[in-house]
């Protein structure tokens, strides 16, 4: 995931360090055969850019998207 985020020059320390206090949700995905949540989608502002941040099982960051033109 890492070598993913630098490939598209992601700030690795604000998109690695999960704030849900400070990020805005964007989406969240639940199974429905069992409602149990998968993942949910983040929007932050780093280096002044926005950006999208995938969270899934565990906590673990599945990617980020910039979402700035």
């Amino acid at each position: 995931m890492t070598e993913r985020l630098r490939e598209r020059d992601a700030p690795l320390q604000t998109l690695t360090r999960f704030d849900p206090g400070s990020w805005e949700l964007v989406s969240t995905e639940v199974r429905t055969d069992t409602g149990k949540w998968v993942k949910s989608t983040w929007r932050v502002r780093a280096d002044e850019r926005y950006w999208w941040v995938v969270i899934g099982l565990g906590n673990a960051l599945v990617t980020v998207i910039d979402v700035d033109p």
